[in-house]
């Protein structure tokens, strides 16, 4: 899924170390109201197909997000929450983690970086 501008990378279903069934979601660029529909249709399309206990969506290689991607997050955590997942964004920025916590959004940030052994080199 790829556009001039961002990314939004499908990993493959894993186990963590603790146990747990365990999806990952790769962005890279800039997510605003361009991107709002395919990161929101792919994260309810994770949740709704895999229906993972644990869906992480690793923000490291995100430089800009706005309201409208903001919002997509919002959406998929809303139906990950209804279908028992975990969502959790994972290796947010200062500026993107900053971001979400004035949106009072911090309770689905993952408190430390994550390696995600899945991203591309």
């Amino acid at each position: 899924m790829d556009q001039e501008y961002f990314t939004i990378t499908r990993r493959a279903r894993r186990l963590s170390t603790d146990g747990v069934r365990e999806s990952l979601i790769l962005l890279s660029g800039e997510f605003d109201l361009a991107a709002r529909d395919e990161l929101r249709d792919t994260l309810l399309a994770v949740v709704d197909s895999d229906r993972p206990g644990r869906l992480i969506v690793d923000l490291a290689d995100v430089t800009f997000i706005d309201s409208e991607a903001i919002g997509a997050l919002i959406d998929g955590y809303l139906a990950a929450r209804d279908a028992g997942t975990v969502l959790r964004l994972a290796n947010a920025g200062r500026m993107i983690r900053r971001v979400l916590q004035i949106m009072e959004l911090q309770e689905i940030l993952d408190p430390e970086p994550r390696e995600t052994t899945h991203r591309p080199k």
